[in-house]
């Protein structure tokens, strides 16, 4: 269990606390903000796995959903700029599809891990409704932890309603200021 979880720190970051000020010294599957996405995908594999655009207020992001090629998570959500013929990433989600039960186990289990690694980073704790399940039911439990230039680290566990049928799952985000500011314009 705990070689699982150390897999999963070291697959988030590979940097001392002492650096933890910059987003893209951070890492999901040795991705990082800021690096060419072609570096680890082709061309091809990004372009058939684009997904449409989720915000029609904006055409500044495009995201492509691509299968984690480690076995520690299932798949990965990057977003990169429309037209950026390198595909500069600005935010990766990871996923691993695991029931509640565990996942909040994981949630406690890396949010201490981080916490121990980056004692400096703020960080939010939230449990809430998910807005996209009118019932209510499905809840979002999740830590955030915010670094200097509002680029954030996120670990988050979805328990979805059966009603709303998607799979419970564990989220670890890693995402810029610059893709934080896409999202505040187009939730707005």
């Amino acid at each position: 269990m705990k070689s699982f979880l150390s897999i999963i720190v070291l697959s988030l970051c590979f940097i001392t606390p002492s650096y933890a000020d910059d987003i893209s010294d951070f890492q999901i599957e040795g991705i990082s903000i800021g690096d060419s996405l072609l570096d680890y995908y082709s061309e091809l594999d990004i372009k058939l796995n684009t997904r449409p655009d989720n915000y029609p207020k904006s055409n500044l992001m495009q995201r492509t959903q691509l299968i984690a090629k480690s076995k520690i998570y299932n798949t990965l959500n990057i977003y990169y700029k429309k037209n950026d013929k390198n595909y500069v990433v600005y935010s990766i989600r990871a996923t691993m599809y695991i029931d509640t039960k565990k996942c909040k186990k994981k949630l406690k289990e890396i949010s201490k891990e981080v916490s121990y690694l980056f004692p400096s980073i703020k960080v939010h704790k939230y449990r809430q409704k998910h807005q996209s399940d009118k019932s209510g039911k499905s809840i979002v439990t999740g830590h955030r932890y915010w670094l200097k230039n509002n680029s954030y680290i996120g670990v988050e566990c979805y328990d979805w309603s059966l009603q709303i049928g998607k799979e419970d799952h564990l989220g670890i985000s890693v995402a810029s200021e610059e893709f934080q500011e896409f999202m505040r314009l187009n939730y707005e």
